[in-house]
C-alpha cells in the first residue's frame, strides 16, 4: 500500500465518515474546505487544518497534494485548484451517470418514476459530472421510498464503496471507464418540478403517490418544493399520500376530515400531514369540503413562475434566517382605516434610513418586480421580501435599502413554500415597517413609505398605529431629510420638533420653594395650625403645638451638649412618638440626625457611629444595654431629667438650607455601608415636588 496525501472538500457528515477510512489506512488529509459545523468539529477534533469553501479556494488551500476528493460537494471546484492535485481529483455523485448528472439526483430519479438508482464515484475532468466512473453501485427503488430514504441510501452506499476508491487511489492510476455522454442528463440547481409540484388529480393515484414521496425530506431542508393543492380556502402542503378507495370526477373531495380522500384518474388518494405552505398545521376539513371539485392547474404559467424565483432561494433563505422584525412603538387607534403623508424632496430610501435609525432590524419590501410575479401567483409568491435595515450612519441604512431593491430587481420574491421547506425557518407576519416602491402599499405594515408615480408617502394601517405616530414619524423624516450621511447616528440631534416641543412641557418642572430649614418649615406649619393633628400612635396623639413644645425640649438639652449646625447625632429608637420628637428635636438643635434601626446588628451600628463620629446619641433607655461601645454622650428621650426643665419655645439654631439636616446609610449590598448626606434644601426642594 503507498499512503498519499489529499485535500477533502465537502459539507456533509459523509466526508467525515470516508475521512476516518483514509486515517485508518494511513493517508494524511492535509486540509478540509468545509462551512458544516460538525466537520469544522471533527477536523479541528482530528488536528487537520480547516478552510472555507467557496470563492478563492485555491489561495486558501496551500502547499502540494497528491489528491483532491470532493465529497459531498455541491459547488464546483476551480479548476485552478484541480490542476494542483498531482495525482487528480475525484468526486462522489449521488446518482447514477450519466443518467444523473447534476443537483438533487435522487429527487429526480424518484419524480421520473425510475425503479433503480445508485451512487457514482467519478473523476474530475471535463464538465460537471463528467470525468471517467471509478465505481457505481446501483440499487433498487421501492414503491416506499421517499426522498429522505433515497439520500440515506446513497449515503450507506457511498461508505460501502469508499474503501476500494481508498484501494483504487493507492495504486497511484486507478482503472477508470468513460461515460457514454450521449444518454447524460443533468438537472441543475434551479431546477423545479413543474407547477410548483401541484398535485394533478387528472393523473393516475400512483403517480401523485410518488410526487409526494419523492419531495418528502422527513424535516430535512427540501431543495426543490413542497407538494401541494389548491383549494377555494388557499393552497397547502401535503406531507404524505396513498392510494384509497373510491372514485368519482377528478379533483372531488371524496373525504373531508383530518385528512382528505380526492378523486384522481384512475380512483382516489388520500392525503395527509395538510399544513399552511409555512409549516403550520391545518385541518383537511378547513381546507376543502365534501363534494367541493379542486380546480384546474395552469400547469405553464405555475412551472414559469417558480422558474423566475428558483435562483433567489439562496438570498432570500440566508435573510429570512435570523429574521427580526423591527418594533414600532405607538397607540393603536382601532380604526380600519389608512390616512397617508406626502413626503416631499425626500427618497424612499433616505426616508426608509431615518425611520430605521429610530427602529431598526427586518423591514417588508416589494418592487414592481416583487409585485408583477406576486400578481401572477399571490397563493404561491411571497408578497413582500425581508429588508434588514442596521448600520451606524444614514448612509449605511440608505445603502441597506438600496441593496434589497437591486437583490429584489434579480430575485423579486421567493417561493411561500421556501419557509416550510426550511426546518430553521419560522412562519412570518408582515413587519411593523414596509418599503414598497411599487406604488401601493404592502398589507398588514402599521406604517409603509410607498414610492410611485405621486411621489413618497408615508403611509398608516390606522388599525395598528395611531394619527399621532403618523405625524412623528413624518416630522422625523423632515427632521433629518437634508442630515449628512456619514455622520454617526449617536452624534444626530434626531429630535424632532414636535418631540421637543413634548420633551420641553415635560421638563418644564421649575417652580417656586421656601428655601428654608426643615425645623422652620415645620414651624410655620405649627404657626398656621397649632390645635391640629400632627403625630398619632396606638391611640395617642400629639397636636402640633404639644409636638413643637416637645421637640424644642430636646433641642435645648442638645445644644447645651454642643450640637449645632452640621453636628451628626445618632438616633436610635423604636418607631414610637420619641422617634419623631428625637428628630425634629435634632433638627430643631441645628444638627443632622444620623437614623440607626435598634433592629440592625450591633457591627452595622457601631459602623454608623464610627463613620459619622457623632458625639451624641439620642436614644429610649429600654435601649442604652443594646447599644455598641462608643464614645459619644447618651440623651436619653424616657428618663433625662433637664428634658423636663428644658424651655418649650422656638431656638435660634444657626443652621442654613445649605446645612446638613440628615445622614443616612446604604445597606450595604455592594460592600461596607456608605452615608448620604442630605440637606435641608434638598429635603425641601422633594417636598416642593
Amino acid at each position: 500500500m503507498t499512503s498519499f496525501t489529499c485535500v477533502l472538500v465537502g459539507n456533509e457528515s459523509l466526508l467525515v465518515q470516508c475521512a476516518k477510512v483514509l486515517l485508518g489506512r494511513g493517508h494524511v488529509i492535509q486540509t478540509v474546505a468545509s462551512d458544516n459545523t460538525d466537520v469544522i468539529a471533527w477536523a479541528n477534533t482530528a488536528g487537520i487544518p480547516v478552510v472555507a469553501p467557496g470563492k478563492g479556494l485555491e489561495d486558501r488551500v496551500t502547499g502540494a497534494f497528491d489528491w483532491l476528493l470532493s465529497i459531498a460537494n455541491l459547488s464546483i471546484l476551480p479548476d485552478a485548484l484541480i490542476s494542483r492535485a498531482a495525482k487528480g481529483a475525484v468526486n462522489f455523485h449521488d446518482g447514477p451517470l450519466p443518467r444523473y448528472a447534476g443537483l438533487n439526483a435522487p429527487i429526480w430519479a424518484r419524480l421520473n418514476g425510475e425503479a433503480e438508482h445508485g451512487i457514482t464515484w467519478h473523476m474530475i475532468e471535463g464538465g460537471v459530472d463528467e470525468g471517467d466512473i471509478l465505481e457505481q453501485v446501483n440499487f433498487e427503488i421501492s414503491d416506499e421510498d421517499t426522498a429522505f430514504s433515497l439520500n440515506a441510501r446513497c449515503f450507506g452506499a457511498a461508505v460501502e464503496s469508499f474503501p476500494a476508491i481508498v484501494a483504487a487511489l493507492e495504486k497511484g492510476a486507478p482503472n477508470s471507464r468513460p461515460q457514454d455522454l450521449s444518454s447524460r442528463t443533468l438537472y441543475r440547481k434551479n431546477d423545479r418540478p413543474a407547477a410548483a409540484a401541484r398535485l394533478d388529480f387528472n393523473r393516475p393515484a400512483a403517480e401523485i403517490v410518488r410526487l409526494v414521496r419523492a419531495l418528502d425530506h422527513s424535516g430535512y431542508w427540501n431543495a426543490l418544493a413542497l407538494p401541494k393543492i389548491e383549494t377555494a380556502a388557499g393552497v397547502f402542503a401535503v406531507a404524505q399520500a396513498e392510494v384509497s378507495g373510491g372514485s368519482g370526477v377528478a379533483g372531488t373531495v371524496l373525504e373531508s376530515g383530518d385528512e382528505l380522500v380526492v378523486a384522481c384518474a384512475d380512483g382516489a388518494v388520500r392525503l395527509s400531514g395538510l399544513t399552511c405552505l409555512s409549516g403550520l398545521p391545518k385541518n383537511g376539513s378547513n381546507i376543502a369540503a365534501i363534494g367541493q371539485v379542486l380546480p384546474a392547474i395552469n400547469a405553464e404559467a405555475l412551472t414559469a413562475t417558480m422558474a423566475r424565483l428558483a435562483g433567489g432561494d439562496p438570498h432570500w433563505r440566508k435573510a429570512l434566517t435570523g429574521f427580526s422584525p423591527a418594533e414600532l412603538s405607538g397607540a393603536k387607534s382601532g380604526a380600519s382605516a389608512f390616512a397617508q403623508r406626502e413626503l416631499p424632496g425626500v427618497s424612499a430610501h433616505r426616508a426608509a434610513a431615518i425611520l430605521a435609525s429610530y427602529a431598526p432590524g427586518g423591514w417588508a419590501y416589494t418592487g414592481t418586480e416583487t409585485q408583477a410575479v406576486y400578481a401572477s401567483a399571490p397563493a404561491y409568491v411571497a408578497r413582500w421580501v425581508p429588508m434588514s435595515l442596521t448600520g451606524g450612519t444614514l448612509g449605511d441604512l440608505e445603502a441597506a435599502a438600496k441593496s434589497t431593491a437591486n437583490n429584489a430587481a434579480k430575485h423579486p420574491s421567493y417561493a411561500r413554500d421556501l419557509i416550510g421547506r426550511d426546518p430553521l425557518l419560522m412562519p412570518l407576519e408582515a413587519p411593523a415597517l414596509g418599503l414598497s416602491e411599487s406604488g401601493s402599499r404592502i398589507a398588514g405594515t402599521a406604517l409603509c413609505i410607498v414610492s410611485g408615480d405621486n411621489g413618497v408617502t408615508l403611509s398608516a394601517d390606522l388599525s395598528l398605529v395611531d394619527e399621532a405616530t403618523l405625524d412623528m414619524m413624518v416630522a422625523r423624516i423632515a427632521k433629518l431629510a437634508d442630515a449628512d450621511g456619514t455622520t454617526p447616528l449617536a452624534q444626530l440631534n434626531r429630535i424632532s420638533a414636535p418631540e421637543q416641543t413634548i420633551m420641553d412641557q415635560l421638563n418644564a418642572t421649575t417652580r417656586d420653594f421656601d428655601e428654608a430649614t426643615i425645623s422652620r418649615l415645620f414651624e410655620a406649619q405649627v404657626a398656621r395650625t397649632p390645635e391640629k393633628t400632627a403625630l398619632v400612635f396606638e391611640g395617642k396623639s400629639l397636636s402640633y403645638a404639644e409636638l413643637n413644645a416637645r421637640a424644642n425640649k430636646v433641642a435645648a438639652v442638645l445644644q447645651t451638649m454642643g450640637v449645632g449646625p452640621d453636628t451628626p447625632v445618632a438616633l436610635c429608637t423604636r418607631r414610637a412618638p420619641e422617634l419623631l420628637i428625637g428628630a425634629l428635636g435634632i433638627l430643631k438643635a441645628g444638627g443632622a440626625y444620623v437614623p440607626m434601626d435598634p433592629a440592625y446588628p450591633a457591627d452595622r451600628l457601631r459602623h454608623f457611629l464610627t463613620d459619622s463620629a457623632a458625639p451624641v446619641i439620642v436614644t429610649q433607655s429600654q435601649l442604652i444595654d443594646a447599644l455598641p461601645e462608643h464614645a459619644g454622650e447618651l440623651l436619653v428621650l424616657d428618663t433625662d431629667t433637664r428634658i423636663a426643665a428644658a424651655p418649650e419655645t422656638n431656638l435660634e439654631t444657626g443652621a442654613s438650607p445649605e446645612n446638613l439636616a440628615y445622614l443616612i446609610y446604604t445597606s450595604g449590598s455592594t460592600g461596607l455601608p456608605k452615608g448620604v448626606m442630605v440637606e435641608h434644601r434638598n429635603v425641601a426642594n422633594f417636598f416642593a415636588n
